[in-house]
Parts: C-alpha cells; sequence; structure tokens
C-alpha cells in the first residue's frame, strides 16, 4: 500500500506557491505511512482520502483558471468561481458538490457518483461509531479505487493541457525575449509550471506534446524562439522527471533545421544567452551530448 502515495504525490503540483501548502501534503503522506506502519489502517484512508481531494481541488481550480467555458458556468451555480483564487479554497465547499465541476470533463453522472463514493466510505471512518468499518484488505481496495479514479479523471484533462500548452507557445510575451517577464527561456517556462502548479503527470504528458513549429524550418525569429522555449520546457521536464530519455537532446537537432537561411539569430548567442544555463541542471555527460546536437564542440564551453 505505501506505494499509492508516491503515485498519487506524481498527480499532485509540484510545487506550491505557499510553503504551508506543501508541508501540509508532505504531513498528509507521513501520516498515510505511518498509519499503514501501525496497522490503523482506517487512519491511513483517512488521509489518502485528502490526498484524493486535494486532487479533485486542484483540476476543478484549473479548469476554472483556464475559462473552461463548461467548468465556470458548473462551478457558478456553487460558489463564485473568481473568489476561488487556489485550489484549496475548493475546501469550503461541500465535496460532493465540488465534483460535479468535474462534469465538465465529459463525465456521466454515474462516473461523478463513483468518483462521489469514496465521501461516504471516508465519512464511515471518521466518525465516533463505536466500530470498525474496513480491514486492512478493505482499506487497501478503498485506495486503489481512488487511486485508480485519479488516473480516469486526469487522462480526460489531456486535451484541456494540449490547449493550454499550445496557447503557451502562441503567445509572444512568452517566446519574445524583449517581451516576456523573463530574460532566460528556462525561468519563462518554470514560471508557467507554478503559476499553473502543474504536477509532474502534467510535465510529462506536455513534454510529450509536439507542437506544430518543431518541424518548420528555423528561418524565422519566431520560429526560432519558439523552439527554444520548446527545448527550455524539455529541459525542466527532465529535471524534474528524470526519464531515460532526455527531450531536450533528442530534440535540439530541429533547431538547425533551415537555421543558417536566417542571419538575425546567432546560434553562438542563444548557446551562452539561453542553453548554457538550462543545461546547468544536466549530468555532464548529457550537457556534453546537448551541445554536440547543436553542432558544437563542448569544449569550447568549457564542459569537457
Amino acid at each position: 500500500m505505501q506505494h499509492y502515495y508516491s503515485e498519487i504525490r506524481s498527480y499532485l503540483p509540484l510545487y506550491f506557491p505557499h510553503q504551508e501548502n506543501q508541508e501540509f501534503i508532505d504531513y498528509l503522506g507521513q501520516a498515510y505511512l505511518n498509519n499503514i506502519e501501525g496497522e490503523t489502517h482506517q487512519f491511513s484512508f483517512i488521509s489518502f482520502h485528502m490526498l484524493y481531494m486535494s486532487f479533485i481541488y486542484k483540476t476543478s481550480w484549473f479548469l476554472n483558471k483556464i475559462n473552461h467555458p463548461e467548468a465556470v458556468k458548473i462551478c457558478a451555480k456553487i460558489t463564485d468561481p473568481s473568489s476561488m483564487s487556489f485550489l484549496f479554497d475548493y475546501s469550503l465547499i461541500r465535496e460532493k458538490d465540488i465534483m460535479n465541476i468535474l462534469r465538465s470533463l465529459k463525465f456521466h453522472k454515474s462516473h461523478i457518483k463513483n468518483f462521489t463514493l469514496p465521501i461516504e466510505y471516508r465519512d464511515n471512518c471518521a466518525h465516533a461509531v463505536g466500530a470498525i468499518h474496513y480491514d486492512n484488505r478493505a482499506i487497501e481496495r478503498l485506495v486503489e479505487e481512488e487511486y485508480n479514479y485519479v488516473q480516469t479523471i486526469f487522462l480526460r484533462t489531456h486535451e484541456v493541457l494540449e490547449t493550454l500548452i499550445t496557447e503557451f507557445y502562441a503567445l509572444p510575451n512568452n517566446w519574445n525575449p524583449e517581451l516576456r517577464s523573463q530574460p532566460i527561456a528556462y525561468d519563462e517556462v518554470g514560471d508557467f509550471m507554478r503559476d499553473n502548479v502543474l504536477s509532474q503527470k502534467d510535465l510529462e504528458f506536455i513534454a510529450c506534446f509536439e507542437p506544430d513549429f518543431l518541424k518548420k524550418e528555423s528561418s524565422t525569429s519566431e520560429v526560432i524562439y519558439k523552439k527554444v522555449l520548446f527545448l527550455a520546457l524539455q529541459a525542466l521536464s527532465y529535471n524534474e522527471r528524470e526519464p531515460e530519455e532526455n527531450g531536450a537532446i533528442k530534440n535540439a537537432p530541429y533547431l538547425l533545421v533551415g537555421f543558417d537561411d536566417q542571419e538575425e539569430i546567432s546560434l553562438e548567442d542563444l548557446i551562452h544567452n539561453e542553453f548554457l544555463y538550462m543545461i546547468r541542471g544536466f549530468s555532464n555527460s548529457d550537457q556534453k551530448a546537448f551541445i554536440e546536437a547543436l553542432g558544437n564542440d563542448p569544449v569550447n564551453y568549457g564542459i569537457v
């Protein structure tokens, strides 16, 4: 049962805007693990259920933040969407009402009913009814059930995440060095990740998304800087997740396609101004591989 904590954690934000939020999630995880070890499994389920609801709040907040029409419409029937400034604000609303926001992801009402059932199981554990409702095996089934719901709900957010990343790449305020808020594309992507409280799973999906401009020739500043932003996202994803393959290295050659057909941007400048900072978290071998993928000698940049 212990592995379910690390599994559900990958669906929760990598970074929270407030330290107390991170401490809260860590506290729930520790409570879950400690109660499993102490064989007080009903209390472990209470902790896991709070992690489950944190995921539900995250999803609901995210849908409202990006102004998903159906989500905003449903939320407006429950509360004032503008008052829900962060995901834990949704904890002020009745749990069963919050579940209705998931209808915006095209779930049938029978699915919503299933997602809501764990609330009743939690109530059976949380009230002093004078009896232990569930044995250890039953609790494991309940935890597995909630985790399966998390996976099911997340799959329905893929379309929303595609829209989010497509719009991110499209805005000049994100890819244009003269307009973006951060001087380095890597930091711009970091702000994007934190502003949208992306999870490891969110980042994993977004990193696999190939935008249309990736295979266009790098003959204009717009295409070049969008590719730089794309590579920055690949680097961030690799640094946060450490997958088997480094997407920044794999996709670096796309930047070179048609690059020599323009004279406005220097590859040397991009390496010094963008990429050396971007790859600082890579292993030495990956740093070398990235520079080599751009057709350059790593030694020229102090990478040996």
